[in-house]
């Protein structure tokens, strides 16, 4: 879990950001969640989860897991090419991962099944804990306290309630 957390690495602040890769909703909210991810960062350690609701999201679940773990400061660039590909292809090869990533100068190295299948694992795992049925979704919570709150789609998803829930929580 530690290795796709982009945040604060002490902070009992997580943020949960829930989405999928072909949810026209969860496109909305993603210039947000750019946007934010500094001022999160600093207060908060922040997951991008993948949570599948197409089924063809899963095809990208590999390189998401891959480039969260590598390639933590262009993470965000990286994403916004692969959202660009999902737009073109909903079955990406490696080759078109590298082509989409190429113009940022980084290139793909994958994680071993074994490190995709702990990562598929642990996102099911936090569908399941916080309860979800829909993205996007946006959980914060203090693992120290317990405390937390859940923001559910793009009229929930702002600015002000993501950081007034990190503010309640800590």
């Amino acid at each position: 879990k530690d290795n796709i957390n982009l945040g604060h690495a002490t902070s009992p602040v997580e943020v949960y950001v829930f989405t999928d890769w072909f949810c026209p909703a969860c496109k909305k909210i993603e210039p947000l969640i750019e946007e934010l991810a500094p001022e999160i960062k600093e207060h908060a350690k922040l997951y991008l989860v993948d949570a599948t609701i197409h089924q063809e999201s899963l095809n990208y679940t590999p390189y998401n897991l891959a480039f969260m773990v590598n390639n933590k400061e262009d993470y965000f660039k990286i994403r916004h090419a692969l959202d660009q590909l999902a737009q073109k292809t909903k079955a990406p090869s490696d080759a078109d991962i590298e082509k989409a990533v190429a113009p940022l100068g980084v290139h793909l190295k994958e994680l071993n099944f074994n490190d995709v299948a702990t990562g598929v694992k642990l996102f099911k795992r936090l569908v399941k804990q916080f309860d979800l049925r829909s993205t996007p979704a946006v959980i914060v919570v203090n693992v120290d306290t317990k405390k937390g709150k859940k923001l559910f789609g793009t009229n929930d998803i702002t600015s002000e309630n993501i950081l007034e829930a990190i503010d309640t929580v800590k």
